[in-house]
């Protein structure tokens, strides 16, 4: 047997120890601030964003929009076919609480692997965070590692010089979104690596490096009262018409971008629990081997949110019930309930009633047209 062959499996082993020297010899240790558990990390655009504009909670510039909620009218025969997400989904990016720069795909070419690991480290001190696409199987604690190919976005937030690691954050096993420790060596495999590309849906972000980072007056940004108070008014009435009434022209101008992107039958603010509950009494749980729960986990997250913009708002003085605060925890409270059960039910066969389960959704949205209703009018 050729000894090189037996060798082979540890070449990495040997390959990072050669880029943790050349790195550690170069570019110094950085570690930008980063909220690792960030209120809503659903889908990872938006926990990027909550992570890197977080600190104990999220700036007033983000505060400002992830309020409406919205769900096509689709067929419900299947627990993962009702999308919900946050609409408008403006990135931080349009609210100018971030700046951006995108590095140009020829220089990218050029780059050897350890050229890229030392670019990216460089971009980080620069107060850089990284946005690539990146292919899972190099990434240690994902559900991919050495596993399979799978490209999906990653936010690289740090460099350990002495070990020649990056700090990256993503989704790791089961789906949870945390940071984990990447080889240089592997993390330049991951960017580079051609496998994974076809099942890939961001295809267009596969050979794309972009530098992001808070602007100068991302965390003086205003709480803009005017944008909260219309979207509050159209979440409770089940609306889509409190872009083209606010002041804020960077929320309208982004909203007549998408707005054609939007399904003509769709389900606005506290109507989504209609069809939330129309999914659930259609639904056999225990029939289901795998289940869409970001349906429930992005509910739960919005309730939290919430909370945050509540406290803010009642700390200006706006709002005349003390209690809003504890009388919406109660609302964040079954949400997360919501979440949990169908989790138990699929994972450990626990059994559920739908039509306990519709009815809790439809006093959720009875809930929020009281307390939000009540607020929106509040809020001058």
């Amino acid at each position: 047997m050729n000894p090189a062959a037996q060798l082979a499996p540890y070449w990495h082993l040997a390959r990072a120890r050669i880029y943790r020297a050349g790195l550690s010899a170069r570019i110094p240790s950085v570690q930008l601030p980063f909220n690792a558990t960030p209120v809503v990390a659903t889908y990872l655009h938006t926990g990027f964003f909550f992570g890197m504009l977080s600190r104990e909670i999220p700036c007033d510039g983000l505060l400002n929009t992830y309020i409406q909620l919205s769900a096509p009218r689709r067929r419900t025969d299947r627990v993962n076919i009702l999308p919900l997400r946050f609409l408008p989904t403006i990135p931080p990016v349009e609210l100018g609480l971030l700046e951006q720069r995108e590095w140009p795909r020829d220089e990218l070419a050029r780059l050897t692997k350890s050229g890229l690991a030392a670019a990216m480290a460089g971009g980080l001190a620069a107060g850089m965070y990284l946005y690539a696409n990146l292919n899972y199987f190099y990434l240690p604690e994902t559900d991919f590692y050495r596993r399979r190919h799978f490209r999906q976005s990653a936010l690289v937030i740090g460099f350990d010089s002495a070990a020649g690691e990056f700090r990256v954050a993503c989704y790791l096993r089961k789906g949870n979104f945390g940071v984990t420790r990447v080889a240089a060596a592997l993390l330049a495999d991951a960017f580079h690596s051609p496998l994974g590309r076809i099942h890939c849906a961001e295809a267009s972000k596969t050979d794309r490096l972009c530098g992001m980072k808070p602007s100068p007056t991302a965390f003086s940004a205003p709480l803009d009262l005017d944008a909260i108070k219309w979207q509050l008014r159209d979440y409770v009435q089940g609306t889509n018409a409190a872009p083209w009434k606010m002041g804020n022209q960077l929320i309208r101008r982004w909203s007549d971008r998408f707005d054609s992107s939007t399904a003509a039958d769709t389900y606005y603010g506290v109507d989504i629990y209609e069809g939330l509950a129309e999914l659930m009494q259609a639904s056999d749980f225990h029939a289901l081997k795998k289940v869409d729960f970001r349906i429930t986990r992005l509910l739960w997250e919005h309730k939290k949110l919430m909370t945050i913009r509540l406290r803010r708002l009642l700390a200006l003085g706006i709002g005349a019930d003390p209690a809003l605060t504890e009388r919406w925890q109660e609302v964040e409270h079954m949400a997360w309930t919501l979440h949990f059960t169908g989790y138990r039910a699929v994972v450990k066969g626990d059994k559920v009633d739908p039509a306990a389960v519709a009815r809790t959704l439809r006093e959720m949205a009875a809930r929020e047209r009281d307390l939000l209703g009540a607020l929106a009018e509040a809020i001058p």
